[in-house]
């Protein structure tokens, strides 16, 4: 029993060790994300003051939705049509199985005629 509870005293220390090295890392992290946002706050500012005056941009961003929404638009006319065209063989297909059973019944019907 006494063996266990020192190994357990030692596994605590030794996870108090990792917490306070963990502890400095995040500490680290977190003043680097805060220099990040420093240095990126003007330039997200001054995007902004050029995207606002600029009719150019304006007409660029309209170009950018075009061109992101025709192909999407193209995408759905395209599935629209692969639908129907899946239908028309489906019914064609339907279709020929029909004509071809009655082909058979009506040589059956021959046969058994004769």
């Amino acid at each position: 029993m006494c063996e266990q509870i020192t190994q357990l005293h030692a596994d605590v220390e030794r996870m108090k060790i990792d917490q306070t090295r963990l502890d400095q890392e995040l500490d680290f992290i977190l003043g680097q994300q805060r220099e990040l946002e420093d240095m990126l706050l003007p330039v997200e500012q001054s995007v902004s003051e050029l995207a606002a005056t600029s009719a150019y941009q304006q007409h660029a961003d309209v170009e950018r939705e075009h061109t992101y929404v025709s192909p999407s638009v193209y995408v759905c006319g395209m599935s629209r049509r692969s639908q129907c065209s899946s239908g028309i063989v489906l019914d064609m297909t339907t279709w020929l199985v029909a004509w071809s059973i009655g082909s058979v019944v009506c040589r059956m019907n021959e046969v058994t005629l004769h």
